[in-house]
């Protein structure tokens, strides 16, 4: 009987060793590098930025700034990209690249930025949620030129040009697989893409103006050397356009396919700097006026009187106007009120983005 004992308890001494040495096994074998699986990332991965601290709260956010709905991209004096979102300011860690022209994706989920690398700019996307900077071209690495414009087509495709001024291409950019297909050479850089995403906008080094299909054909050239700059309506059959005029500059309509300007009354010594789908947001240098003017009846609405604005960043119902000594002011274009100056005195570039969920 106690023979029987001892075997019993033996086995279950045996046991329970195999049993601590397969889980120690399993454990040990798990926490091993899988050098198969980092080739693989290396192989189907985007680079992604390393920032020591992806995010840092820079305690400085306007109380005066309306954050309910409205995220805001900056692109500082110093090279640094702040990031207005649920009313705190935060600072993106990324490197710093001349960070320039940055834009939000349809849905505000993403950044777009132009950043240069051995004086050759490449297009990078900053993922709000993930805080990953991932980059998309790389021609910094094997071309003498790098992007030159783009615009996002949908969430998950941006359109760009590359090339040298008599070589230039427009591209697609798919984000989700990374391809990138030539669709044409237009030689020309985008300005903007209409609400239906079918025509799109260029300039060229001339400041000569084209209108092309999505798929990158010409459908006409603007012939008139003393407009400016372009801009769609939501009326697919009519362009906004400054133009000058006696050296100051004006404001106008063309009809498409056509390069003879048509005056908006009491647009002289004006000038639009935005656009949206029903409106333009403008400034007129003789009476200090911050305008909103209607695609639908052409009609002008003053909004508020600031003194030497020279940029306006808009969307939807929200606008920032900065002035000649790097001021920025908030504008609510529904109320027509101007905000109090903001803390943004050394910021470059402002991009707003209104969230309308």
């Amino acid at each position: 009987m106690k023979s029987l004992i001892k075997f019993i308890l033996f086995l279950i001494f045996i046991s329970s060793s195999l049993l601590v040495g397969f889980s120690l096994g399993i454990y040990m074998f798990s926490t091993m590098p899988n050098e198969n699986k980092d080739l693989d990332e290396k192989i189907t991965s985007y680079p992604v930025s390393n920032p020591l601290d992806e995010y840092s709260n820079d305690g400085d956010t306007p109380t005066n700034l309306n954050t309910q709905k409205v995220k805001i991209a900056q692109i500082t004096d110093q090279d640094v990209v702040k990031i207005l979102e649920n009313e705190t300011m935060l600072t993106a860690s990324l490197s710093r690249k001349n960070w320039i022209d940055a834009k939000f994706s349809p849905n505000g989920k993403n950044l777009a930025l132009v950043g240069m690398t051995n004086d050759i700019y490449d297009i990078y996307v900053y993922d709000l949620e993930s805080k990953d900077l991932n980059q998309f071209t790389f021609y910094s690495q094997n071309a003498k030129e790098g992007v030159s414009s783009y615009i996002w087509i949908s969430n998950d495709q941006i359109y760009f040009t590359q090339g040298p001024q008599n070589n230039m291409w427009l591209h697609s950019l798919d984000l989700v697989s990374g391809e990138i297909l030539k669709i044409s050479r237009l030689n020309a850089n985008i300005l903007e893409v209409n609400d239906l995403k079918n025509r799109i906008l260029l300039k060229d080094s001339d400041s000569s103006f084209y209108l092309a299909t999505i798929g990158g054909e010409l459908m006409y050239k603007i012939e008139n050397k003393s407009i400016t700059d372009v801009f769609f309506t939501s009326d697919d059959n009519i362009l906004f356009v400054n133009y000058t005029r006696d050296d100051d500059m004006n404001v106008g309509y063309l009809f498409l396919g056509s390069s003879e300007i048509n005056p908006i009354e009491n647009m002289k010594r004006s000038e639009i700097m935005c656009s949206q789908s029903d409106y333009a947001i403008g400034f007129n240098y003789e009476n200090n006026d911050l305008f909103k003017v209607l695609y639908e009846n052409k009609k002008v609405e003053p909004l508020v009187k600031l003194s030497d604005i020279n940029k306006i960043t808009c969307s939807n119902f929200v606008a920032f106007a900065k002035d000649s000594e790097s001021n920025w002011f908030e504008i609510d274009i529904q109320n027509k009120q101007v905000k109090e100056k903001l803390e943004f005195k050394n910021y470059v570039d402002v991009i707003p983005f209104v969230n309308n969920d």
